[in-house]
């Protein structure tokens, strides 16, 4: 997560996805988001939308806007979030099931 209103902040963003991708497991996603858009109204976002989006492209990142302090676009990024880890749960529960069957079937042999 970076501060929409702080070039800084979003300039960090390469350094943690570094060492986020040093640590990840295959498969793993990962969420950009920029926050503080409740500020969007005063003034102009210091990281434009476009900016976060292609950041987020070259990582391969899902990439969110939101604001905490209003709660605008809250709610999306994490049901996104839970609805990845259900399928990838759902996908690990039934490959755990094909590998019983598979040693059910297998039997022993003298």
């Amino acid at each position: 997560m970076y501060d929409v209103t702080a070039e800084c902040s979003f300039m960090a963003v390469r350094n943690w996805m570094s060492c986020i991708q040093d640590g990840m497991e295959d498969g793993a996603v990962i969420f950009l988001v920029g926050n503080k858009m409740d500020t969007a109204d005063k003034e102009e976002p210091k990281v434009p939308r476009a900016e976060g989006e292609r950041l987020a492209k070259e990582y391969k990142a899902v990439f969110y806007e939101c604001s905490a302090r209003t709660g605008y676009n809250i709610q999306e990024p994490m049901l996104h979030m839970a609805r990845l880890l259900t399928a990838h749960e759902d996908k690990q529960r039934e490959q755990a099931l094909h590998l019983e069957e598979y040693n059910k079937r297998k039997g022993c042999c003298l």
